[in-house]
């Protein structure tokens, strides 16, 4: 792939969910280092950032050699900040530092499980659309059609439509939702100043439900301690 490619790898020091994240050690690793080792592994991304806050995962960032660390400013690293607007200072950041890239993707260390083969496979499929975005994706684990709000007196009368009622999950039409693992853009859309993942010349990148883990909790470091520790990652 003769494309020039960038990756900005967010990690501020904060965390609601689960105490320090980032640095949060899964299968003898922090998250982090995760998510690092796998754009190390993709031979097409020249550039790897870690737009962070926190010393400690300057630190660790730091041990790689090969790896930049972008200061985050105040104002982006607050519970409210935007993964848009982080990823926007990345790629301000490296093209006035490094140049103009290809394509720039924003890989969340909350996503461990995924590959190098999903980061490539996504750049592929961008390059074969020539996409200016594209955005992983999985199958929903259980289909929306069996999902509905509920009236105060928790009635299910109509709760599930007569066109569902009665049907296999095989039967019904497969649903997709974000996993959160790889996002996208063409150097064209970042020079616009706008990042619209749902836009024009837009794609999904499909990929497993099993390396498709957001770590936002603690039963979520559970569930991917699991199936790191078993291999059990493969297609599903």
């Amino acid at each position: 792939m003769k494309e020039r490619v960038a990756a900005i790898i967010p990690a501020r020091a904060g965390s609601k969910g689960v105490k320090n994240k980032n640095i949060k050690l899964l299968s003898g690793k922090p998250l982090i280092a995760h998510t690092i080792d796998a754009a190390l592994a993709v031979e097409a991304i020249g550039r790897i950032v870690v737009s962070t806050d926190s010393e400690k995962v300057t630190e660790i960032a730091a041990g790689y050699g090969n790896v930049d660390i972008l200061a985050r400013p105040e104002e982006l690293a607050t519970d409210t900040a935007s993964g848009t607007d982080v990823f926007r200072h990345g790629i301000g950041h490296i093209r006035r530092a490094y140049g103009e890239f290809d394509y720039y993707l924003y890989l969340q260390p909350t996503s461990p499980l995924r590959r190098p083969e999903d980061i490539e496979g996504a750049l592929a499929l961008a390059v074969e659309k020539q996409a200016s975005s594209v955005v992983s994706v999985c199958e929903c684990e259980h289909s929306p059609l069996w999902c509905n709000v509920l009236p105060e007196d928790f009635s299910l009368e109509g709760f599930i439509g007569p066109d569902v009622r009665g049907k296999n999950r095989q039967e019904l039409p497969p649903y997709y939702r974000l996993n959160g693992a790889i996002y996208l853009v063409s150097s064209g859309l970042a020079r616009t100043g706008k990042i619209d993942f749902f836009g024009p010349r837009s794609y999904a990148y499909p990929m497993p439900v099993r390396r498709s883990v957001d770590i936002d909790c603690t039963e979520d470091f559970y569930y991917a301690e699991v199936l790191l520790s078993h291999g059990d990652t493969e297609e599903r």
